[in-house]
C-alpha cells in the first residue's frame, strides 16, 4: 500500500440502473476517472451506507456507488462501461450483443 492511501476520502453517487437484457451490470462496470488521470477504486457501498447500488439484472435497481481515492486527489468523471457479448446465453437462443458507454462529469 503506498503512503498515498494512508489517507483516502471516499465521494459517493447515487445512481438508478436499468437492464433489459437479463445479465447483471454491477459495480465492476463503474470507475472514477481522477484529474491527474488515475483512478478511484469502487469500495462496497454496504461498509459505509445503507442503500448500496450492487447489481441490476433485470428492471431497474437504484442505490450509492462508492469510490476511494487518495486525499487531495480530485474526481472528474464517473464512466459506466458494459459489454454483454452472449456468452452465457442458451444454445439456439437469439442474442445481440450490447456495448453501452456512458460518462457523467462531476
Amino acid at each position: 500500500m503506498s503512503h498515498e492511501w494512508k489517507r483516502a476520502v471516499l465521494p459517493l453517487t447515487h445512481v438508478t440502473v436499468c437492464s433489459t437484457s437479463d445479465m447483471a451490470i454491477g459495480t465492476s462496470d463503474f470507475t472514477l476517472d481522477l484529474k491527474d488521470g488515475g483512478h478511484g477504486h469502487v469500495r462496497f457501498p454496504a461498509q459505509s451506507y445503507g442503500d448500496g447500488f450492487s447489481s441490476a439484472r433485470s428492471g431497474c435497481t437504484a442505490g450509492w456507488l462508492v469510490f476511494e481515492l487518495p486525499s487531495g486527489r480530485q474526481p472528474i468523471e464517473v464512466r459506466l462501461a458494459y459489454d454483454n457479448t452472449g456468452s452465457h446465453t442458451p444454445s439456439g437462443g437469439t442474442h445481440h450483443d450490447l456495448h453501452a458507454r456512458f460518462a457523467w462529469a462531476l
